[in-house]
């Protein structure tokens, strides 16, 4: 995708990105968050008010976060596989997170997360399986 850098050496059903300019000019700078490689069936706008943890839980779908502003650590774990990786986000990152793939984002107070998911978010009992990432 044109306006992205990949990381590598990510685990499996993880892809993580720096979103980069696609175009500017005079008039505005555009960056593409996803562009084909990820459908959304809903959009959300998080804001992070104090240092928190979140997620600790898998979903049977993908989802996606973009970091706007701020930043942390997400420790994913493969509830297959058991494999596990730590990374660190800041703003400009991108990361897609697959199916049945456990996560948990500890994050600045300040963080503003995009987050793109396959599925309509209905309710925590209907979307998150809950699962300790340690």
């Amino acid at each position: 995708m044109q306006g992205s850098v990949y990381k590598e050496n990510m685990m499996n059903g993880v892809n993580l990105s720096r979103v980069e300019v696609a175009h500017e000019d005079e008039r505005r700078r555009l960056s593409a968050i996803f562009n084909g490689e990820f459908t959304a069936r809903q959009v959300k706008i998080i804001h992070v008010k104090k240092a928190s943890t979140l997620g600790n839980h898998y979903h049977h779908y993908s989802e996606l976060f973009y970091v706007a502003q701020g930043g942390g650590t997400y420790t994913f774990e493969s509830i297959k596989t058991g494999e596990r990786q730590v990374v660190t986000v800041r703003k400009g990152d991108r990361i897609i997170i697959g199916r049945r793939i456990a996560h948990k984002a500890e994050l600045i107070k300040g963080t503003v997360l995009i987050e793109a998911t396959e599925k309509p978010y209905l309710e925590a009992l209907l979307n998150d399986y809950s699962y300790e990432v340690k």
